[in-house]
């Protein structure tokens, strides 16, 4: 009777930590999974960042770019004025060559895309780099960086905003 009383302890304090070390073993992947979501967020969010300072803050390179020579994208003509033609000529890229346009502002990963709008009406934007596929897909993922940039457009005030999602 001892032989048996023992290994059904044996078989009970077996169970219990095979219990005890798969709840621990499904926590840290869990833990392992929201830590590595959360870097690649942050990853987005420092590229998304750095590509709409490039894009609205300066002329690109070289400065007097079109879609044949351009070597990154930006979209001033002077210091905080940004050029109706390069916005054009990016359109035109974007329509294009959409995954040239991504690498050309450091976005070659993500789906990105481009508006420009008055600051205060993000539902009128005056230029809208994109498609309403993309726009539909941006909506349906839980991982969006959003970047701004403020600047001016014919003497007026203008939001250039990147979205890059996966």
């Amino acid at each position: 009777m001892r032989g048996q009383a023992a290994s059904i302890d044996l078989l009970l304090s077996t169970i219990a930590l095979s219990i005890l070390a798969l709840t621990l073993i499904t926590f840290v992947e869990a833990e392992i999974k929201n830590s590595e979501s959360a870097t690649a967020d942050e990853r987005r969010d420092a590229f998304s960042f750095a590509a709409i300072q490039e894009l609205a803050l300066t002329p690109g390179r070289p400065e007097n770019w079109d879609i044949d020579s351009c070597e990154r994208i930006g979209l001033s003509c002077t210091e905080g004025e940004l050029c109706a033609e390069k916005i054009s000529m990016l359109s035109s890229l974007y329509s294009s060559d959409y995954n040239r346009t991504r690498r050309l502002l450091g976005l070659g990963a993500y789906d990105v895309s481009i508006l420009v709008c008055q600051p205060s009406d993000y539902s009128s934007c005056d230029f809208n780099l994109s498609t309403q596929e993309r726009e539909d897909d941006r909506a349906g993922s839980n991982h969006v960086s959003r970047a701004e940039a403020l600047s001016t457009l014919g003497g007026e005030t203008v939001s250039v905003i990147i979205y890059a999602w996966e």
